[in-house]
């Protein structure tokens, strides 16, 4: 019986893969399938699959089409009661899909979150999110704004997803935040546990710390997860999300020489923040905003706007 089914969508990660297989291989809850996906790599991942013979992993080569449509087949493809999305350059804790799993069977719950570990340069940064009893979106709208929002450190009932159809875009980057979202919000309970158990490595070639053209999908990706959130209900918590994901790809841009694409990406968020709410100013994100020193001269600038 397969309780789990992990899917790992992979893409030229061939250094770090195998602490992120072995990982998976070591852990503590043995019902799992481990589905791996080649998203068209140009590095040789099949010889670094072929070392582990486990009858628990499944492999899938194909061409490149996007880290959405990849998580999209591992989805079609899994068999287990539950859904986990694990990235190929990160690993977990040997107990990660245990404690889980617990919880989410225990709590009758359709999503489970947990804490994690932010790693640079081989150094641990525990990354800790407010706890919540179980509940949903809809009577604690601002558990939108407790958690991270990618799709790793979390579990998923596999019929919450197939059920209401929940699927990764396929075109934009930044595809976790539209599926988090409506995972959320067509949840029936959510529940949280403070265990630190999935390990994210930020690296030079990471999703945080690349920017590429595709950048500016974050506006769009904002106007496909706003869709999904009735502006009566969760007016506050659309703003808050909104500061959140702008001021967080911000951040990014000291990656980014061009000033002309700062410029025009920071044009763009604050007329997106006046377009949604007038009184963003006010909202409470913005505090967390003013206490980060890479934003607060940003903010002093922008903010008289």
């Amino acid at each position: 019986m397969i309780k789990v089914s992990i899917v790992v969508p992979i893409y030229n990660t061939g250094k770090y893969l195998p602490r992120c297989i072995e990982s998976l291989l070591n852990q503590t809850l043995k019902e799992i399938e481990i589905i791996l996906i080649n998203d068209g790599s140009k590095e040789d991942i099949d010889s670094i699959i072929k070392k582990y013979k486990d009858e628990r992993i499944k492999y899938i080569k194909k061409e490149n089409e996007g880290i959405g449509k990849t998580r999209n087949l591992g989805i079609s493809l899994a068999k287990g009661e539950y859904i986990m999305f694990v990235d190929s350059d990160d690993f977990v804790e040997e107990y990660y899909s245990e404690k889980l799993y617990n919880e989410i069977t225990k709590t009758n719950s359709d999503v489970v979150i947990s804490n994690y570990f932010e790693v640079i340069n081989g150094n641990k940064k525990e990354k800790n999110y407010p706890y919540f009893n179980s509940s949903n979106l809809k009577d604690n709208p601002e558990i939108l704004n407790k958690i991270n929002l990618s799709t790793w450190n979390k579990i998923y009932k596999a019929s919450l997803i197939k059920n209401n159809d929940i699927k990764f875009d396929e075109k934009l980057k930044f595809e976790d935040v539209p599926f988090i979202v409506k995972s959320l919000e067509c949840a029936q309970k959510i529940s949280k546990i403070n265990d630190f158990i999935y390990d994210y490595i930020i690296h030079e070639n990471s999703e945080t710390t690349t920017i590429d053209k595709r950048m500016f999908d974050i506006f769009k990706i904002t106007d496909i997860t706003f869709n999904i959130l009735n502006k009566e209900v969760y007016k506050k918590e659309r703003t808050n999300l909104l500061v959140q994901i702008i001021t967080y790809n911000i951040m990014n841009l000291r990656n980014i020489r061009d000033i002309k694409t700062k410029i025009k990406f920071i044009n763009i968020a604050f007329k997106k923040l006046k377009e949604y709410d007038k009184n963003w100013k006010k909202c409470e994100y913005i505090k967390i905003v003013k206490k980060n020193k890479l934003l607060t001269t940003l903010y002093c600038i922008t903010a008289r706007r």
